[in-house]
């Protein structure tokens, strides 16, 4: 998928679409993934942003992004982020 309609996809608002895209967000090589990774990062809704952390993240996801999500209001995303925070310094 090129970067373009990746985004166009985005801007849909879809949950189901944004969750997809976060839990595969490696698989889009084309892309800026950094952008990506942003975008879903501050998504308003949690599960977006629990995509990108569920079951250890990608090294996509920066240490930079794991620690502000560490800190996010809803504790499945911020406990997530900080296991594979307190994961990667091993």
């Amino acid at each position: 998928i090129k970067e373009d309609m990746l985004f166009k996809i985005m801007k849909t608002g879809n949950i189901k679409y944004l969750t997809t895209i976060a839990s595969n967000v490696e698989d889009y090589k084309k892309c800026d993934l950094c952008k990506i990774v942003k975008k879903l990062a501050n998504h308003k809704n949690p599960l977006v942003r629990y995509e990108l952390v569920r079951y250890r993240a990608n090294d996509i996801v920066t240490t930079k992004i794991l620690t502000q999500l560490s800190a996010d209001k809803d504790i499945d995303v911020a406990n997530s982020a900080k296991d594979e925070l307190n994961r990667r310094d091993k």
